[in-house]
């Protein structure tokens, strides 16, 4: 049995999972564009593994179409989006001065 510590005390928090670097960088909305872009390209790469292992019979078709249809959405999400900034960019540069 542990002892109750005093409010005083401090410890470190309790982290599940590995833990996130800290980032020294600023962030801003290029980096948020940057991570969500580096991200679907890993869930891209991750969907060419699968397709590779369900042909090899590594892995289970309905987790190889998972993979990939997670993959496809990603793409289309990112897609809405570009042409979504594309059309509010030329919206913007229309407007008169």
């Amino acid at each position: 049995m542990t002892p109750i510590n005093s409010v005083g005390e401090t410890k470190q928090p309790i982290t599940f999972g590995p833990r996130k670097p800290v980032k020294t960088e600023k962030s801003g909305f290029g980096q948020l564009l940057t991570d969500a872009v580096k991200n679907i390209n890993d869930q891209q790469k991750m969907a060419d593994k699968t397709a590779i292992q369900v042909v090899e019979g590594k892995v289970g078709i309905h987790e190889g179409m998972m993979t990939l249809a997670k993959a496809d959405i990603s793409m289309r999400a990112m897609l809405k989006v570009r042409t979504k900034v594309l059309e509010a960019y030329k919206e913007i540069m229309r407007m008169p001065v």
